[in-house]
């Protein structure tokens, strides 16, 4: 926790990446600064996830550190869109959603600037050095970003482009 939140610490640091093998506490650390912006009313938090881990992030934010969330998918996505101009901005929830949805949805995804983007088994981020990514121009700036794996540090390729404060939804594969 103390490396995570010394990278957030620094004036040159817009990311962290939390890398350990499973059940070393990771979706903990991630907690704990989505709390701390929470408490400075930096609520444009954003977490991608496998589908299947979806709801399970949900319930740990509520039940760890009551923080509601909304998980955003074609239903849910629809029906908000009634409602409000862009479902990715909810008031007072973090958004989660899948790779799948997020790539679906580049162009809403990239429109918020966002306080913080949480990548769960960031090893899913591709191409990130292709000069020929389509998606190249779709960077949104944010001033934090953690990324965080459950691999080992064989997946490193994606740590310097998604750290350096840069998301490409074409860089995500589901």
């Amino acid at each position: 926790m103390d490396a995570a939140l010394f990278a957030f610490r620094s004036p040159l640091s817009r990311g962290a990446i939390l890398a350990d093998e499973v059940g070393l506490g990771k979706t903990i650390e991630a907690g704990i600064v989505i709390s701390q912006l929470w408490a400075e009313k930096k609520r444009r938090i954003l977490i991608i996830v496998s589908a299947s881990l979806r709801k399970q992030w949900s319930s740990e934010l509520v039940d760890k550190f009551f923080i509601p969330s909304v998980i955003l998918e074609s239903k849910s996505f629809r029906e908000m869109s009634r409602k409000m101009p862009s479902p990715f901005q909810p008031q007072n929830q973090v958004v989660i959603c899948s790779y799948q949805f997020a790539r679906s949805k580049a162009a809403e995804v990239t429109a918020v600037p966002w306080d913080l983007v949480v990548i769960d088994e960031a090893h899913r981020l591709r191409n990130v050095y292709k000069k020929d990514n389509k998606i190249q121009q779709d960077r949104p700036y944010t001033p934090r970003r953690i990324a965080w794996t459950a691999q080992d540090s064989s997946h490193r390729y994606a740590a310097p482009e998604f750290a350096d404060g840069t998301l490409r939804t074409g860089d995500i594969r589901g």
